[in-house]
């Protein structure tokens, strides 16, 4: 939880905004807490980490729940719904939506993310393509509800490395 406090305002001093985010790694409950990748949770795991998450908003009483990636995302999402008293923040690095899985997974990744998308307050994607996709292509949700932030990395010295440079760098 992260305390952030906000400027005085006249008819607001010394407020607290509480930010609670998940991410791949915070939300497996500890000790002895490891992430699978190729893991995907049973009904039962769902639960128990739906438990631990709901339990920790409750103790800290957020104001905004921030989640990313697909897990975390989903779970924290999901406890922030069930929560009720916080603005949810979901943050797209990626998805899944086509050339991953078969139809029927992707179909079901589809639906879960799309109930999570209406249900979201902000969703932030990394690039406007990806905000066009996300909202246009998948309809994950409006693309008024999309804030693009991109990536906080200069990748441009990548862009321009001629094929002696690219195949002396992968040997």
């Amino acid at each position: 939880i992260k305390k952030v406090p906000l400027p005085k305002v006249s008819s607001v001093a010394n407020t607290e905004l509480k930010i609670a985010t998940f991410n791949l790694f915070n939300y497996l409950e500890p000790p002895n807490a490891y992430y699978d990748f190729e893991r995907i949770y049973s009904a039962e795991q769902w639960e128990k980490k739906q438990r631990w998450v709901a339990e920790y908003l409750r103790e800290f009483q957020p104001d905004i729940i921030h989640s990313h990636a697909s897990k975390a995302g989903a779970i924290g999402r999901s406890a922030g719904i069930a929560y009720g008293k916080a603005k949810i923040v979901y943050t797209f690095h990626g998805h899944v939506f086509h050339s991953y899985f078969g139809k029927l997974k992707t179909s079901i990744f589809l639906a879960v993310e799309r109930y999570l998308g209406k249900r979201s307050s902000r969703i932030i994607a990394i690039s406007k393509k990806q905000k066009e996709e996300l909202s246009e292509t998948f309809k994950i949700a409006p693309a008024s509800k999309f804030s693009v932030v991109k990536l906080g990395f200069d990748l441009s010295k990548f862009v321009d490395i001629d094929g002696q440079k690219r195949s002396s760098f992968r040997s």
